[in-house]
Parts: C-alpha cells; structure tokens; sequence
C-alpha cells in the first residue's frame, strides 16, 4: 500500500501512472500511517521524506531511488523588504563555504 499526501506533486505522479494509493491530509499523518505499518511506501516531497529516513525513521525507513521530478524551495520576504539582500548574501556565503552541505548531510543524509 502506497501512500501520499492529497493534491501534491506526488499524487499527479501516481496518479499519471496509473498507481493506487491512500491520500492523506498531510506529510505528519502520511507518515503516522507509515509509523504505524498501515503503509508500505510513501511517495512524497524528497527533503521531507530524507528528513524523517534520517531522524527518527531511520530504524524503521529507508529512502530508495532518486527524485523523480526535482523541485526548488526558496524563501519569500515582504516586497521592498530591506532584508533582501542581506539574506541573499548570507545564503551565497553559506552555499561557498560548504555550510549549506553540511546542513542537508546533517538533515537528509549523505545521499
């Protein structure tokens, strides 16, 4: 049994494919269901599926495969905000100096 969450990318991919599977609400739910054994995959936003594989899934998830439709996240601020650039040269200075790598290991995982 396959699970996703409801009206995501991750259910047009299956749903494009023709695979069944279970909807839920949200990410938190989806993987109580999966926590649970009610589930055995669950195909989902890849930073959020690592996150969980990597912490306290880890004795019980294992993440297979490579994303199949990456996606980029970002951060929004307010138009005109004087913060703007402040932001954008410390997420430069952190991507340079590996800071950014060493984030995504701790969190996701080496791969």
């Amino acid at each position: 049994t396959v699970g996703t969450v409801a009206g995501s990318t991750a259910a047009d991919y299956l749903d494009a494919r023709e695979i069944e599977y279970r909807s839920f609400a949200g990410p938190t739910e989806m993987l109580e269901s999966f926590t649970n054994e009610n589930l055995d995959a669950v195909v989902f936003d890849f930073p959020i599926l690592a996150y969980f594989a990597n912490g306290e899934g880890r004795d019980i998830a294992e993440m297979i495969g490579n994303p199949f439709k990456p996606e980029n996240y970002g951060f929004i601020l307010p138009s005109g905000s004087p913060l703007v650039e402040e932001v954008n040269q410390s997420l430069l200075r952190l991507r340079e100096n590996g800071t950014v790598n060493d984030l995504r290991e701790k969190w996701f995982g080496k791969n």
